[in-house]
């Protein structure tokens, strides 16, 4: 069994990347709150865009939003 595995190892072909963190969108997702599931008596609203990886969100004693960020999402192309 192992000289089977061992033989047959050897006809993988490891693919390439297809360059899916490279993709490049031609705009920006629709901020629609309709689609976003609540509760009866409950709406969602768009308080804010153009964050990359929102991760949190904060209201001060004002009732203003402080969203948090993770910094980059998943996928970026990180060049030096």
């Amino acid at each position: 069994m192992f000289a089977a595995a061992a033989a047959s190892s050897g006809c993988y072909n490891i693919r390439p990347s297809t360059g899916g963190g490279q993709t490049t969108f031609s705009r920006a997702p629709a901020i629609n709150p309709a689609d976003i599931a609540v509760p009866n008596g409950y709406r969602a609203e768009a308080v804010a865009s153009g964050f990359t990886y929102p991760t949190g969100v904060a209201f001060d004693g004002d009732g203003r939003p402080h969203v948090t960020e993770s910094g980059y999402s998943y996928g970026e192309d990180f060049t030096v």
